[in-house]
């Protein structure tokens, strides 16, 4: 009885402590409960603002002079922003949006005052080549390829933990990293981050923290530490969004390493403080990020052997009639 009460007094103080220390992390890092002040933190507000103009740009019915609060918010943030930092890739997307929102205001007879000073004298057409903005998609640009051949391709992956041992090379990992890229996040902040290896000491050493990769780890041929970077979110709804966008991010990489014609297998990381920050130390990951989840991947044998896994149903609970 007492060891049993022992057990159970130390895993809620186990618990406790690293719920405190995950708080504090979100505490210091976002800004939810202080002013943004780092570069990182006002790049991810310039994007939830310029976003929000991106999806009223969108949409279907789009009401004539919507977003001019959000406009003029967005144009003081960037103003702020040019002034400690100059102009970078971000100024320059916001710049790109805010053209857009100009012109489909000049075609509601609008003028949004703070919209035209930043702008200036800039031209009113449409640059084609915006990186930013609202995108003329049709039906065949978001779906490629046949259905079947999308099905097959998604229930076709696998836990893969068999490799040749062959060292992937970086132009490829960069790749795969670049495609994942596409994944959602919340209003686009992109707080998925990754850092890679590909040598065969280092994948070695990072493998050596975390315990579900013996007897296939030595053959592993890359390796991704994913992260979530916390200074992109701001306020405390956002307390678990790092998991949440961070594991999509995750997904998104097995996804592109299997386009790329590459084996991959998560590696879980559901360590408590004292490991996470063993890691951390070993690689000097910044403290501003959560780790979310190791993955290896590299070339496989033509033929191997594979964890059925079979899968549960999932219920679906309808709503509604």
């Amino acid at each position: 009885m007492l060891k049993r009460i022992a057990r159970h007094l130390k895993g809620i103080f186990a618990l406790s402590y690293n719920a405190v220390r995950d708080t504090y992390r979100f505490y210091k890092w976002s800004s939810a409960v202080r002013e943004p002040h780092l570069r990182s933190q006002l790049r991810a507000r310039l994007t939830f603002v310029y976003h929000k103009l991106e999806k009223g740009l969108s949409m279907p019915d789009r009401r004539a002079g919507f977003g001019r609060d959000v406009a003029t918010s967005l144009v003081t943030k960037l103003r702020a922003y040019e002034d400690a930092y100059g102009h970078d890739d971000v100024t320059l997307v916001v710049r790109d949006v805010l053209r857009e929102y100009r012109f489909e205001m000049a075609r509601d007879g609008i003028a949004v005052d703070e919209v035209e000073r930043i702008l200036g004298q800039d031209p009113v057409a449409l640059d084609p080549d915006r990186r930013a903005g609202s995108v003329q998609l049709t039906r065949d640009d978001l779906f490629p390829i046949p259905r079947e051949d999308a099905v097959r391709f998604l229930q076709a992956r696998r836990s893969v933990r068999h490799f040749t041992g062959e060292l992937v090379p970086r132009e490829q990992i960069e790749r795969v990293v670049r495609i994942a890229q596409r994944c959602p996040s919340v209003c686009n902040r992109q707080s998925g981050k990754v850092y890679a290896c590909n040598d065969r000491e280092t994948i070695d050493a990072a493998l050596s923290y975390q315990n579900g990769n013996a007897g296939f780890g030595h053959l592993i041929g890359g390796l991704f530490i994913v992260v979530a970077d916390v200074t992109r979110f701001n306020h405390v709804g956002e307390r678990q969004q790092a998991f949440v966008d961070g594991g999509i991010f995750a997904m998104a990489l097995l996804q592109a390493l299997q386009a790329e014609g590459l084996g991959g297998c998560m590696l879980n990381w559901s360590m408590g403080y004292h490991d996470d920050n063993a890691l951390r130390r070993r690689f000097a990951l910044e403290d501003s990020v959560h780790v979310i989840t190791m993955i290896g991947f590299g070339p496989t044998p033509d033929t191997f052997k594979v964890a059925a896994s079979p899968r549960e149903s999932v219920p679906i609970r309808w709503l509604g009639n």
